[in-house]
This record gives C-alpha cells, structure tokens and sequence, in this order.
C-alpha cells in the first residue's frame, strides 16, 4: 500500500489493522484496537518497530509492505525519493519474502503473545494496581512466583 505522510517527523515502525465489512451496513468483523471487545488469538494487530527510525516528509509517499508466515506479520518500507534503502526499506522482488525481523530483546522468545499483550492492557493493569493498593504498605514484603509478571515492578516507588 501507498501512504502520502500527512507530517513530517520521524517514522518509528508500523501499525496495521484492518476491518471487513461482511454484511454492508451491517455485520463488520475487524482488529480495530479502539473497539476490539473480543480476544482472538489468530486474528490480531500488527506492530512492528523499526531497528532505525527513518526520516519522513510531509507529502512523501511512502510504500509500506506487509510479509507474513504462520504465525507473524513482518513489514518493509520504501519511498521513491530512496536513493539507497535502508535494510528494512529494501524492496524484494515481487513474488519473494523479506525475512522476518530477528527479536534481539528476548522478551518474544520467553513470553507468549497473548503474556505480552496482557503486559499492555493498561485498564487490567489499573484494576491490579488499586486491588493491591488497598492491601500493600510501605514495609510490606513480596514475592511473586511467576512467568514474567509485571507486578513488582508496578509497586516500586
């Protein structure tokens, strides 16, 4: 897809969801994220952050390229006033498949992606927040056994 920039700043990565209406005026079935009231495990939002941040112009049109495999989605990007296209701006032949970014974090290869989505839910991580406020004092010791849960973090002051 081709996008015209509507600012000029700098491009961090890419957010893509999409939306079918199955029935015109009637039955929509989407990802959209500000109104997404049903957990699906096989059919989500894409995010990818670029390993470099590239520089964009108001009016640029950039072309944006979405890959995927079983299990991920993966996007290029590439701008026709590229003289030399970035790693990640590099545009394969038609009919081939970039391969897929490589997680240096580590964090996607130890945590699920449902874990990392409910990392981010800021209402769920709200409620836990006033829960544990109301039984938490500031000489209270905890522990917490397992899997990467966020919660130790959240109480530091």
């Amino acid at each position: 897809a081709c996008v015209c920039v509507e600012e000029g700043g700098v491009c961090d990565g890419v957010a893509m969801w999409w939306s079918l209406e199955m029935v015109p005026g009637g039955i929509t079935l989407s990802t959209d994220p500000w109104h997404y009231s049903q957990w699906r495990d096989h059919w989500l939002q894409a995010v990818q952050l670029f390993p470099q941040p590239r520089a964009v112009k108001k009016g640029e049109i950039l072309s944006v390229r979405c890959f995927r495999d079983d299990y991920s989605m993966w996007f290029t990007t590439s701008c026709a006033s590229d003289t030399s296209p970035a790693p990640e701006s590099s545009s394969p032949a038609p009919h081939s498949s970039p391969a897929p970014p490589i997680c240096t974090c580590l964090v996607h290869t130890s945590w699920s992606r449902g874990r990392l989505s409910l990392s981010n839910d800021q209402r769920r991580n709200t409620l836990y927040l006033q829960a544990l406020s109301q039984v938490v004092a500031d000489k209270s010791a905890m522990l917490c056994v397992s899997d990467g849960c966020l919660l130790p973090l959240m109480l530091l002051k």
